[in-house]
Order: C-alpha cells, then structure tokens, then sequence
C-alpha cells in the first residue's frame, strides 16, 4: 500500500491547475517557475520519502497514485478567481469561496491561505496592467477573502501584499497622471500598513502632477479632491471613532492643537521643556495619532500641499473651504512661530528612509515651486479676511448649488469613487440641517434624492443609503415607485439579490400599484440569477393579467401592466449569454403577442452574432431589413467595434479588412447610407482607442466611392483625432484643413474653426490662433466657446503677450454684452456658469479684467474668484 503523501501549497496549486484549461496552467506554470522566493513554512512533518513526488508517465500522473491525493470540486474558488483576474471580463467568478479537501497528513496552511497566496502571486505578476485596473480586481477578488483575517496575516500573504501595495506605489510615482494615489493610501492603511510615508508619498505624487504637468480644468479639479481625499483618510487612520465613518478632516480643534503644540518634549535642539514649537512638534499636534515621532513622515507632503492650496492658479474656493480646518491650525503655527515654520522650508526635503522613495528629480522639481510659493503661503494664511475663513461656500442661489451637487455625485459614480460619494452626500446632510432654503430645494427636486438613493445602492454605501431615506422622511419626499426602481436598479448592477427579492415582496404585500420600469428592472434581476424560466412565467402572467383587463375593460381599476418590448430587452441580453434557445422562445413569445422588436432588440442580437459566427450576423442584418429596422449609431458602433476587435494595432491590414466587412454587410442589406450616418461610421473608428490610421483611411475610402463630400463635421473628427495622436505639432492639422479644401475660413462651421483655434493654441502656435480668431470676429462670426478661448488666453499668457490677451479678453465681453442686449437682459443658471468658467479666473489672475469697463452688476458674478 503507498504512503499518504503531504502535498505543499505550490504542488497543491500545480495538480489543481492540471485540471484545468492549458491557459490557466501555462500561466501558473511560468509564475510559479518564476517567483519561488515566495514560500510559506510548513507545519506538518514529513519523510523524506513521504515527500517523493508522484511518478509521471508522458506528462501524466500515475492513475493509482494520483487517486491518493486529495480531490477538488470544478468549482474551486482559486480557478473562478484566477480565470476572472487573468481573463477579465472573459469569465465570471461567483465570489463564494470554497474549502479544499484536506487530509491530516496535508500542510497545516488552511485553503483560503492557499488560494489568496495564490491569487495574490497572479496579481503582484500583472505589474504592466494600470495601477488602477490592479486596484479594482483587488477590492473585488481578493480583499472580500482577506478581511476575515484582520492584521493577523499569514507570513507569506503579508510579504505579497506589501509587494503589491509598493509596485503600485512606484507605478504610480513614475506614471505621469495621478489617478490612484488616495485609493493607493486607502488599500495600504487597511491591509495593515499604517506607515504615514505612503501617503505622504502619494500626496507629494499628487502636487507634482498639478504642478508640473499641463492640466485641464477637469483635471485640475480631480487631482485637488484626490489631494483632500487623501488629507482626510490620512487624519482618520488609526482613529478608532474614525473607522467607517465617511471621509472627513478629523483634526484637533484649536485648544487642543495649541496645548499638543507647547507640551512638545523637546525643541529643535531637544532641549526639554523648551516652548518652542518645532515643524516636528507641529505634525505631532496636528496628527497625535501618530506616536514615536512617525508623523514626521509626513512633512514635506504637507509643505507641498499647503503651497498647492494657497495657490488659486491650481485650486479653486471651493477646494480652500474644504481644507479650511487643517490650513486654520497651519495658520496658528505660521502666524506664531514663524521662525519655526520657515525650517520646513529650509530643511526640505527631510531625508526619510522607505522602501518606496519619492524621486530626488522630482522632489528638485517641487522644491523649485515651493520655495517660489512660500511667501505667498505665509500671507494667504495670515490673512484674516481669507475666503476660506468665511466657512461653506455662500448658496446665493439652492437650486444652482443643488445642481452643481448634483454633477459632483454623478461624477463620483461614474468614477466608482465610494469615499467621494460619502462625502458629498455628508457635506449635503450637514448643510441642509442649518439651511430652510436648500431644504426647500431639495423638497422641490425630488429626482435628486432618487438618484441618491440609486448610487448608494449601486455602490452598496448602506449607512448612505438610510440615512437619504431617513431623511426624505423628514423632508417629507414621498418614496415613489421611481425611487423603488432606483433602488431595484442599484442593486441589480452590484447583484444584490436579498434586497431586490426583500423589496419586491413587500410591494407586492402593500398592492403598490407597479409600472412597466420597476417590473423591467424585476425580471432583468430574474434573467442575472440565472431564473430564465421564473422570467418568462412572470412575463405570460402579465400578459394574461393585461389581456383580460382589457377584455374587461379594468385596466385602470386592476393596475394590469402591459408587456413592452423594453421588458423583452432587458431579458433578451442575459438570456443570450445563458441560453441562446431560450431567447429564441423568447422572442417568438414576444412576436405572437405583437410585441415588436425595435432596433435596441436588434443590436442586442447582432452583438451577440459577432460570438457565434458571420452565419448568424448576416442573417440578423437580413432581418433588419426584412423588419424595415434603420440602424442607428449604435448599430453602426456595434459593427465597427466587434470587427476592429477581431484585430489589432498591430495588423492595420486586418482593420481595413474589417471595415471593408462592415460597409460590404451595409451595402447588401440595401441600407440608405447617408452623410451623417458615414460621419457616425467615421466617429466609431476613429475615436477607438486601438484603431490603426489605415483603418480610418478605409472609412474615407468608402466615402469617396460612394461620392460622399467629406463635411466639417468628418474633418473636427480627423482634427481630434489627430491632436490626440500628436499633441504637440500643428502640421498634421494644417494638412487636414488643406487636403479637405477647407484652409479659409469661409468654408467650414463654427465648430469646426473652433476646434483648429484650440488645437493651434494647444501645440503652442497662439499666433496661428489668434489670426483665425481676428478673421471669424472680422466675418461676424465671433468665437464664443470658453474652452476654446480659455486655451487661446493660456498660450498668449504663456508668451508673455499681455496685450493680445487682453484684447481677447475685452472681445468675449464685448460679444457677451452684445448678445445679452439683444436678449433682454435676461439671466440664469447658464448664464451664471458662463461667468463662473476658468477663463474668467485667468483673465482676473492677470489683471485683465477692467471694473470700469464692465457693466454694472456683471462683476459681482465672478467676485468669488
């Protein structure tokens, strides 16, 4: 009889793979070939002999032999996982973790330990994957298993996590955007890594990007709430009544912070009992959570931020208003002991070692801007009529701040930024407490609070989630069935099915009365369970239920909701993915009782038909055709992007191939093929991130044979493409306008001539520029949108042309005063928000702007700067 034999992690991990498809196996192969450094201790004990490995005969384990070793299910958690980091979006992964069988004689390491050690050594290999991208399968795959554990980690997990946490931390030194440094901090501090050098680190990442890189003004604005966001965690960590809670500045108040700072143990010199306060003994006062002096790690990413918020050319009011309580304390240290403040300065930067290290260039670089920065800093923090001392920004008008609160919240969703979102929502709550007018507001926009609702949902924020329900309670907001829908909608994205079913239940036991959406986002939730059967059952119901009520003439009475084919839809895509002949029952259903499918019906199918072969996508263009269906942009998206995915940028041959298909495929289906429909056809391939110039060659190719005028609209197009290509050379974009016959600007839209000024002030020919902006204002047609004129003004600045500035400057008002004449006089949000553009805080800044010059009352629309 052969001996048990005591299999380690790594030939744990090597027999599982061998089970799997060739892919996965290759992969752990060469990872674990590669990076046998890693290695955790064994606890059992074994022979020598017992460790003998199995014999292979022709690559394949001996079948008696193999039979002794432990056995896995198919659907062991490490292979979902592993398949859905290295593959992506490829496959799914459940996220339901699952034991591995083990035996008494197997190593002492439980399963999970296994897998994570595992799922962790894949994911420390991607380090050519954007930091981001690591983050994200991070906190999706892999911390959900590690937060069971606390700080008690395994040797082997804690060393790959530090190895992860530090490749991200020097990937994103070295990227030139700063998109994940506070998310970065974040990750650190929670797997236990409190050290405050790497958000210090971040931090200083963060200003150097605002400082030197040539920013928009989105940009600018995200890079200035990352730098708070990062401010607040960092006051928050290892801060027990801070755990959880939304991201805030947890500091000292006054009293405390003067105390902390006169009670330091030791002057400069470290003279006890000294009363001089030193930059060692600020940071301690200011972060007392810190202990040993680590808060000193921290000072130079302070200094950098302290000179960036004085700075109103990087960060706006707004910003300054947020930082308020931590540049309130800065400022008793400065005004007070200003000899002391000044040895941040001269002893920047502080000599810290850390594993990860901020670059000396780079600290050279910052260092150039902040020693130019410090006076300005000095008095922007001694000034007691300071704009930040006045508190949270004046609400002149709660229906205008309601909407700019309403951009910020979609704009933390569409960037997945949960703290971002916390914190909106608490600077709402706390604002509308002490004010009757924005409560008013908010009574009278009740779509805000439904979108509220929904994004806390979607991002499974639930103590934001009660408290906006508590308090559209207090508001007195009913919750209507479109706040129900955005509730079944949020969860539905985040695939919380307990809360789905749980509210679906207690609607049905209230007879709340349902409607065609919430029942959509119903059995849409039915068809991602995988509850086909229960989707179409509850379909043929509400079917029956409609069909008698209309034979009865009940409809209002009974509520009855009638079958559409947006409910058909939002079934037809899961149900593709799950069973292609299902959805073929499906539609018939749909067909036989006169539910038409529509064009969204259609691309749906036809990107599915990519999957299964050309059979299946010719035939679903026959089908548009036989349907009378017009394709829209989408389809024309659909077609685009799922041929050019077939290929790459590195076989152009094979894009124009692709295209080709496409124009072939529309040809035959007898489509009418319009200017504007081959504009679309031209936008989808040349906005692709991967699509090769050949490719968008094609597209022209196709226009030309089929005798189509290539319109501004197709050149603004080209030109993006081209300032996207090459931001820094006018040529290119000279060329198009030449080779279109579109170099006057008397041929070409206003759109379009805009687009050339901006691209021309971009690649640093303002003069280009300027010259098309005399000829249009000379044609009457004079250049009105602010992004453009905003990088006009930035490149004159640049070289210094005070003058020709303030001319634009002097035009724009002219133009706007002009139109505002004609108008009536009238104003409104717009309107405010015009003034309210960076290209006015420019023109202020630089002392462009002329009060005398300007009519009465429209200079109080951008005093806030």
């Amino acid at each position: 009889m052969i001996p048990p034999r005591v299999v380690c992690w790594r030939c744990t991990s090597r027999l599982r793979t061998q089970a799997r498809q060739p892919v996965a196996k290759l992969a752990y192969s060469s990872l674990a070939d590669t990076d046998s450094k890693i290695q955790p201790a064994h606890t059992s004990q074994s022979t020598p002999k017992q460790r003998i490995r199995p014999r292979i005969r022709d690559g394949t384990p001996e079948t008696n032999r193999a039979s002794l070793l432990p056995t896995y299910g198919s659907d062991a958690p490490a292979y979902d996982m592993f398949n859905q980091i290295v593959n992506g979006r490829k496959s799914e992964w459940t996220g339901k973790p699952a034991a591995l069988s083990t035996s008494p004689e197997t190593s002492g390491m439980r399963a999970h330990e296994i897998d994570l050690t595992f799922l962790l050594s894949t994911l420390v290999a991607r380090r050519t994957e954007p930091v981001m991208t690591r983050l994200k399968t991070f906190e999706e795959s892999i911390w959900p298993l590690l937060r069971p554990y606390g700080t008690d980690l395994p040797a082997p997990i804690s060393h790959l996590l530090h190895e992860f946490i530090k490749d991200a931390c020097v990937d994103s030194i070295q990227n030139s955007r700063a998109t994940a440094c506070r998310e970065i901090a974040q990750v650190a501090d929670r797997v236990g890594m409190k050290q405050p050098h790497i958000p210090n680190v971040m931090a200083l990442k963060l200003c150097h990007a605002c400082v030197t890189s040539k920013n928009t003004t989105a940009q600018r604005k995200f890079l200035a709430q990352s730098l708070i966001d990062l401010w607040m965690h960092v006051s928050q960590m290892q801060r027990l009544p801070e755990k959880d809670r939304p991201l805030r500045l947890a500091l000292p108040d006054k009293v405390d912070f003067k105390v902390a700072l006169r009670a330091s143990p030791g002057s400069r010199d470290g003279v006890p009992g000294d009363r001089i306060a030193t930059p060692e003994s600020f940071l301690d006062a200011l972060f007392p959570q810190f202990k040993d002096g680590r808060a000193r790690d921290l000072m130079d990413g302070l200094l950098a931020t302290l000179c960036l918020v004085s700075d109103p050319r990087f960060v706006t009011e707004h910003v300054q208003r947020d930082f308020a309580p931590l540049l309130e304390l800065a400022s008793i240290f400065v005004n007070e002991h200003s000899q002391q403040a000044e040895l941040m300065l001269q002893q920047y930067p502080h000599q810290v070692s850390h594993a990860v290290a901020f670059p000396s260039e780079k600290f050279d670089e910052l260092g150039v801007y902040i020693r130019n920065q410090w006076p300005l800093l000095v008095q922007f923090l001694n000034n007691k009529k300071a704009a930040w001392r006045q508190g949270s920004a004046p609400a002149d008008d709660s229906k205008a701040s309601l909407a700019q609160i309403h951009r910020r919240f979609r704009r933390a969703y569409e960037g997945r930024n949960k703290p971002g979102v916390s914190t909106i929502f608490a600077e709402l709550h706390e604002r509308q407490a002490s004010s009757p007018d924005l409560r008013s507001a908010i009574q009278s926009r009740p779509e805000l609070m439904d979108f509220i609702i929904f994004i806390t949902c979607a991002l499974r924020l639930d103590y934001e989630y009660k408290t906006a329900v508590e308090l559209m309670k207090e508001l007195h907001i009913p919750l209507t069935l479109k706040t129900y829908t955005g509730m079944m909608h949020g969860w539905r994205l985040c695939k919380d099915f307990r809360k789905i079913d749980a509210l679906w239940n207690q609607l049905q036991v209230a007879n709340v009365r349902l409607d065609v959406p919430i029942w959509t986002e119903r059995l849409a939730a039915y068809i991602l369970k995988g509850k086909i059967g229960v989707c179409m059952t509850e379909l043929a119901k509400l079917q029956a239920d409609w069909n008698a009520a209309v034979e009865n003439k009940t409809v209002e009475e009974s509520g009855a909701v009638q079958p559409s084919i947006e409910m058909v839809n939002a079934c037809i895509k899961g149900t593709l993915e799950i069973s292609p002949r299902s959805a073929k029952v499906l539609l018939s259903w749909a067909h036989n009782n006169g539910i038409k499918p529509d064009i969204s019906t259609h691309n749906i199918i036809l990107r599915h038909a990519f999957g299964t072969g050309p059979e299946d996508v010719a035939w679903i263009m026959d089908l548009m055709e036989k349907n009378g269906i017009e394709p829209n942009q989408a389809t024309f998206v659909i077609l685009i992007e799922e041929m050019l995915s077939l290929t790459g940028p590195e076989s152009p041959e094979a894009q124009v191939e692709a295209v080709d298909q496409v124009f072939a495929e529309l040809s035959r289906s007898k489509f009418a093929l319009n200017p504007e429909l081959y504009a679309k056809a031209l936008h989808a391939v040349a906005s692709m991130a991967n699509a090769s110039n050949a490719a968008v060659d094609a597209v022209l190719a196709h226009l030309r044979h089929q005798n189509v005028r290539i319109n501004p609209y197709m050149v603004t197009i080209l030109i993006e493409r081209s300032l996207q290509r090459d931001p820094h050379s006018f040529a290119p974009v000279e060329a198009l306008l030449h080779k279109y016959d579109m170099a006057d600007t008397s041929r070409g839209d206003q759109t379009l001539w805009e687009r050339v000024i901006r691209a021309a002030a971009i690649t640093g020919e303002p003069y280009v520029a300027l010259k098309r902006f005399d000829e249009l204002a000379a044609a009457g047609r004079p250049v009105t949108s602010l992004p453009c004129l905003n990088e006009l003004l930035r490149a004159l600045l640049a070289e210094g042309d005070a003058a020709n500035a303030r001319r634009i400057v002097d035009s724009v008002l002219h133009n706007k005063m002009l139109a505002q004449v004609q108008r009536g006089g009238e104003t409104d949000v717009d309107e405010a928000r015009f003034w309210k553009h960076h290209f006015w805080y420019l023109a202020k800044e630089n002392n462009l702007l002329d009060d005398a010059n300007m009519p009465g009352g429209l200079h109080k629309l951008i005093e806030h700067y």
